[in-house]
């Protein structure tokens, strides 16, 4: 991505996807879920913090 934003437009028309290679994506730190949100609120409430 950072290689397309140095590109010049007549570059960028003749970039070819086809060579990028296939990249498998790992979401690592994802967010909590509401449930988890609320459990956690109610830990702190209970523990008097």
């Amino acid at each position: 991505v950072l290689l397309l934003a140095t590109m010049k437009p007549s570059q960028v028309e003749q970039f070819n996807k086809q060579k990028l290679k296939k990249t498998n994506t790992e979401e690592k730190n994802r967010l909590p879920t509401k449930e988890e949100i609320e459990a956690e609120k109610k830990a702190i409430k209970e523990g008097g913090n």
